[in-house]
């Protein structure tokens, strides 16, 4: 006994110690990556261009402070921390608009594309323009109003990683980059520049506190940008945070401290309450003491498929400035679950619930997962675990606590089964019983529910033989699947079922049978009319079509081989006509596409091949007929007319010498 306990606490310890390795270690990349960058981020402060980069971007991070957090798993992830671009699944598309001060107007419009294995890719516009500004020669004289506008291309990847560090084992740390291609235009003068970023997120995992993560992003890496002869640097900006998301992700707060040019560090807190998965509510505070408010607000709506994110900014005497954005997901979920990891997801959250102290919920979360996977040996263990706390809490002066959770399941059960939803009536009614066997009024309502539910048996399944009988076949299969829905180990109903199910297939195929005999049909008197038409091509063309659907059709056959034997003659006929009269070039052609007609007509090859050598030779003397019209073109000065001559003598002969060197002789 003292053994056991003593390797628990080494066991402990271990835990823990990895835990602290980690922390450690992640500490010292994010230490590094300020550290090597420190350099670059204090250089000439105060005389930055390009200053539109330092705006946030993405309704829900421009709510809270401008954290790099609040861009997470979003296609505006491109203007934080590219990282985080690696825990988006499926093809994203995201807009904003910034409505800033004064005349100063921001849009963005960026896209995601996520692959198996390469990793994620992204991309974004994002366009500033500054309105109309007064212009000033050198002595001071105004010149009219000019225009000034910038523009950022970007291009971003991100991947996850799984790697060692000596004894210590990293997982789902992702990495990711970003190049932007810089544009400045005013008054007429542009000017370009290039820039990257650069970013890391790693999870933090303890032994009981899930959902902490840490991130860093160097930002604007660059050696400025030029316009006329001057070259500013662009404001290069360096985040480090922390995150912790709990109550199943329902609350997510997170801080930065972020390095900007000009700045003193400052932290950017953020937090945002989810109601329901679908509605957020979020608040910001930015320690900048700039010219800015501390404190920013804002609201969110979202759904696996969009997300639409609104950000409150106040500005003091400057003026209040509201940004709107927008996210459409599409296409294949690159990161879509297996079933095991989905189990132990659940496993996670009943976990989650038990450590609350909410044990009905996590018992009715076991419950379901024991239904569908009872070899899961986590679930077994964590159902157990459950069962043994409840009959402590049976024992222990919190009993009442117990029973309060009881009470609420069953009520929940009682809602059910007065609104006719027995089958969630049932669970929890069965969930209440399993916690406190002599539950008379569950059980009570369990044996109502197991009479109606035989009552719905027998009318389900006597309405599915019914339509069986009469051949209703669709109607039997939803009466069967119904009792089976009830009843799962109905093994009538199951062997009915499937009768049914075999029948309606053997139909449908029957279905598809006659319409593809309907369609070839139809198509064949296509063929038998341009048949009739003498247009045996196109005839041709329709029998094929025929019997690519009716392999057996016979008539199809018979007038398929009748056209290519009619075309054939034809052609034969033409090509010897052609051949007799000294046509050589047509004959060739006609005699070949006798052959496409009957390739085995012995008659037709050997007419082709004695044409063929006929016509080789005719065109040898028509070579050298078109070298002598050349040649007397050239001795008579017209150099173009004789290039001419050769040139058509080599398409006839190309092995004509002769033309060769009269087309060099030319060309010198």
């Amino acid at each position: 006994m003292i053994q056991h306990k003593t390797s628990k606490k080494f066991i402990r310890g271990w835990e823990k110690n990895i835990v602290v390795r980690n922390i450690i270690a992640g500490f010292l990349v994010a230490c590094l990556l300020v550290v090597n960058s420190a350099h670059l981020l204090f250089s000439a402060p105060g005389k930055t261009s390009s200053n539109h980069l330092k705006v946030d971007v993405g309704g829900r991070a421009v709510a809270m402070a401008g954290n790099q957090f609040g861009s997470e798993a979003s296609a505006f992830s491109q203007f934080y921390n590219p990282a985080f671009l690696s825990k988006i699944s499926q093809k994203e598309v995201g807009f904003m608009h910034n409505e800033f001060l004064l005349d100063l107007r921001q849009d963005v419009l960026a896209y995601i594309h996520p692959t198996d294995t390469r990793g994620i890719f992204g991309g974004a516009v994002n366009y500033f323009t500054y309105g109309s500004i007064p212009g000033y020669n050198a002595s001071g004289a105004p010149t009219g109003d000019i225009t000034a506008s910038d523009i950022a291309l970007s291009g971003s990847w991100a991947k996850i990683w799984n790697f060692y560090l000596g004894n210590l084992k990293f997982e789902n740390v992702s990495g990711g980059a970003t190049l932007k291609i810089l544009n400045k235009s005013l008054a007429g003068d542009s000017a370009f520049g290039f820039a990257v970023d650069f970013g890391f997120v790693m999870p933090i995992e303890f032994k009981k506190v899930k959902g902490l993560k840490v991130a860093g992003a160097i930002q604007n890496l660059s050696n400025g940008i030029k316009m006329d002869t001057e070259t500013n640097e662009l404001p290069r900006i360096t985040r480090l945070g922390f995150a912790y998301s709990f109550w199943g992700d329902a609350i997510n707060t997170m801080v930065d401290g972020v390095l900007s040019p000009g700045l003193d560090p400052y932290p950017a807190i953020g937090a945002e309450y989810r109601l329901l998965k679908m509605i957020a509510i979020r608040a910001g505070y930015k320690g900048t003491r700039h010219f800015e408010k501390e404190f920013s607000y804002g609201i969110g709506f979202e759904n696996p498929l969009f997300a639409l994110d609104y950000a409150f900014v106040p500005f003091g005497d400057l003026g209040d400035t509201h940004r709107i954005s927008a996210q459409y997901r599409f296409g294949k979920n690159y990161k879509t679950p297996r079933a095991d990891s989905q189990l132990r997801e659940k496993v996670n959250e009943a976990k989650t619930l038990y450590a609350q102290g909410l044990l009905v919920d996590a018992y009715m979360i076991s419950m379901q997962i024991n239904h569908v996977a009872p070899w899961l040996d986590e679930n077994t263990k964590l159902l157990s675990q459950i069962q043994r706390s409840f009959r402590e809490l049976e024992e222990s002066d919190k009993k009442e606590k117990l029973l309060i959770q009881i009470n609420a399941l069953f009520s929940r059960g009682e809602r059910f089964f007065e609104e006719g939803n027995l089958i969630n009536a049932r669970a929890d009614f069965q969930a209440v019983v399993g916690l406190q066997p002599d539950h008379a009024a569950a059980l009570g309502y369990l044996k109502q529910i197991e009479t109606q539910f035989q009552s719905f048996v027998e009318n389900f399944y006597r309405e599915g033989l019914a339509a069986f009988a009469a051949e209703d076949y669709e109607t039997a299969k939803d009466a069967f699947e119904k009792v089976i829905v009830i009843k799962p180990d109905h093994e009538e109903a199951r062997a009915q079922l499937a009768k049914s199910i075999e029948i309606l297939e053997a139909r449908k195929r029957q279905e598809q049978i006659i319409a593809q005999k309907e369609e070839s049909a139809k198509i064949f008197q296509e063929g038998l009319v341009s048949y009739k038409k003498e247009q045996y091509d196109e005839a041709i063309n329709l029998f094929n079509q025929v019997l690519e659907i009716d392999a057996e059709n016979g008539e199809a056959k018979r007038y398929l081989a009748s056209s290519h034997d009619i075309l054939y003659r034809q052609y034969l006929s033409r090509g010897q006509d052609n051949a007799a009269k000294g046509e050589w070039e047509v004959a060739v052609k006609n005699l070949k596409a006798a052959l496409t007609h009957n390739s085995r007509s012995s008659e037709a090859r050997g007419s082709l091949e004695t044409v063929q050598r006929r016509w080789e030779l005719q065109r040898k003397v028509l070579s050298q007929n078109l070298y002598k019209e050349g040649l007397e073109a050239f001795l008579s000065g017209d150099k173009k007319k004789a290039k001419s001559a050769w040139e058509r003598s080599l398409d006839l002969d190309s092995n004509n010498e002769e033309a060769k060197r009269g087309l060099q002789r030319i060309g010198q």
